[in-house]
């Protein structure tokens, strides 16, 4: 068989066998582009690309978010953007970005992501609690167990979604759980560490005072 193509019409390929002559065509070639986009995102940089380590993290992570980006303007339907938040979710957690990941997961339907499960798997590292928390990676178990901020952060991307929609009900039961979690990581820079430690994480105790203001200012 012989490929013909006209460079008067270069969208045109015909493919040629004998007396047969065969007119090939593609109805949505871009079907996939998100797809293969999605799946460039995820795979490791070579050890050889990189250069020095802090800066080469910082760089690589604002180059893979702005592939996801990119992947998320490919999508042609909510679904498939929905597989990309839960795939971007999965891979901040995955590198201990525990509040950004926490972001994209409530940004996930409740089908992909339930609420129920994903609340839960933020809190529980937090109680010492690893049964629920063996898919997480190492990273993101750490990080977890050392605040509450994951959780806090999902929580207050899913009541601004019921504000939205003027959910009374599940703001109030939300901004309860909420307040409460900005009470406890006040509380527990004060309290649940050793001396040592509380001179060392005395910086953080203006912040988790300004975000609870501006939290019940909200």
């Amino acid at each position: 068989a012989e490929l013909l193509m006209d460079i008067r019409r270069s969208d045109q390929i015909w493919l040629r066998k004998g007396r047969s002559l065969v007119h090939i065509s593609s109805s949505c070639e871009d079907r996939d582009v998100w797809k293969f986009t999605l799946m460039k995102c995820v795979e490791p940089v070579p050890s050889s690309q990189r250069g020095g380590a802090n800066d080469s993290e910082v760089v690589d992570e604002k180059h893979v978010d702005s592939q996801f980006e990119h992947a998320k303007t490919l999508c042609i339907n909510q679904q498939q953007k929905a597989v990309v938040n839960a795939v971007r979710a999965e891979y901040f957690l995955s590198q201990g970005r525990v509040e950004l990941a926490a972001k994209y997961m409530a940004q996930c339907p409740s089908a992909v992501m339930p609420f129920a499960d994903t609340a839960i798997r933020l809190s529980l590292p937090m109680l010492g609690t690893n049964e629920s928390c063996r898919n997480n990676s190492s990273k993101a178990n750490e990080a977890l167990a050392n605040s509450n901020m994951a959780l806090i952060t999902y929580l207050s991307e899913k009541m601004k979604t019921a504000k939205s929609k003027h959910d009374s009900a599940v703001c109030t039961t939300l901004g309860a759980w909420l307040t409460e979690l900005h009470l406890h990581e006040r509380e527990r820079e004060g309290s649940d560490k050793p001396v040592y430690l509380r001179q060392s994480h005395r910086h953080l105790q203006p912040v988790n005072h300004a975000l609870l203001h501006q939290f019940l200012s909200s």
